[in-house]
């Protein structure tokens, strides 16, 4: 959801209505920094600033931003600090009182619900984001514009009061290095963090972006395929394993790689078709999950192109299926198993 799309009235009205208000979340803290100069003329703002947990901070972000009656209208507005990966201290205040800010006005006056939506590809300010909107009691957070797999796990962590770590996409990485923003409830509260009501979870996936993630894969399975089956084929004529010579430990070392690629594949599209299905419904979760069972049997068809003897179908196809089943119930195994190498693409 774009910038202001909707606002804390808009989700106020929808939710007073008994549906699910949700407002924009994006770059909240450039709408906040703005609305207050521009004087803040109905007064909600400070309103909201005044039931801010902690008013010292809220104190700083109107000294820092507020003009009485507004700036002159051919006057430019205060700009606000630009995210980064260690951001300055009033950045990392203004964004969790803004988002506090939105959340707490259109929750304001009655009991619906209200949910903000964040977009995954916009992922520096998401965890302070996150946790303002939990300060005010936010009922759900919805998140598009990519794969949040790790929002759920933040939202879990946040509620207890411990800290949190995301990682962040940076053009130009190295295969295997890492970047990641961190924020921690207790260090920001300059004591102990609250316990906070955990809202709920909705990921907006779209089957394009399923799509996409599962052609990216495939392209990577057939050029792990063809990889492995030409390094085989030198390790077996320099240690002439045949089926003539060797023919118990060629069948066990197609078996081993066969099986390793295919079960490979199948963590891939557990965890594809889980961050997908983040909070969806039981047959939205269903239809993912019979999505990603065909994407196994294809991959299986790709591993068999090179691994074609009749033993080697007989035991692939079967592990496909039930490695996709148990990496589906079983998440961390996979991850544990194969997200050294998924971390390289």
């Amino acid at each position: 959801m774009g910038v202001a799309v909707s606002g804390w009235p808009l989700a106020r009205a929808v939710s007073r209505l008994g549906q699910l208000g949700v407002v924009s979340g994006t770059a909240l803290a450039v709408v906040l920094a703005r609305r207050l100069q521009l004087g803040d003329p109905g007064g909600e703002l400070r309103f909201a600033l005044s039931h801010f947990p902690f008013p010292e901070m809220a104190n700083r972000v109107l000294a820092d931003f507020f003009i009485p009656n507004g700036k002159a209208a051919d006057a430019p507005f205060k700009l606000t600090a630009m995210p980064t990966l260690q951001p300055r201290p009033g950045l990392v205040e203004l964004t969790v009182v803004a988002n506090f800010v939105e959340v707490f006005l259109a929750k304001e006056g009655h009991g619906g619900q209200v949910g903000i939506n964040y977009l995954e590809k916009i992922q520096l300010p998401t965890l302070a984001s996150l946790f303002g909107a939990m300060l005010a009691g936010v009922d759900y957070v919805l998140m598009g514009a990519g794969i949040p797999r790790a929002i759920p796990g933040v939202l879990d962590l946040f509620a207890c009061g411990k800290p949190a770590q995301l990682r962040v996409d940076v053009e130009g990485a190295l295969p295997g290095e890492e970047h990641v923003t961190t924020f921690d409830p207790q260090a920001f509260c300059r004591g102990a963090a609250p316990q906070l009501q955990r809202p709920r979870f909705l990921g907006i996936v779209s089957s394009a972006t399923l799509a996409i993630a599962l052609a990216k894969g495939f392209g990577v399975l057939w050029i792990a395929v063809w990889a492995t089956a030409a390094l085989a084929n030198i390790l077996q004529r320099a240690f002439r394993v045949n089926m003539y010579d060797r023919a118990t430990a060629y069948v066990v070392a197609g078996l081993a790689t066969g099986g390793g690629l295919q079960m490979g594949w199948s963590a891939f599209a557990a965890l594809t078709v889980s961050d997908q299905g983040a909070g969806a419904s039981f047959w939205t979760a269903a239809i993912l999950a019979v999505v990603g069972a065909l994407a196994c049997l294809a991959a299986y068809y790709v591993v068999s192109s090179v691994y074609q003897g009749a033993i080697y179908r007989l035991v692939n196809l079967p592990l496909a299926l039930i490695s996709f089943l148990v990496f589906s119930v079983w998440p961390a195994s996979a991850r544990a198993l194969y997200g050294w190498f998924f971390q390289l693409f």
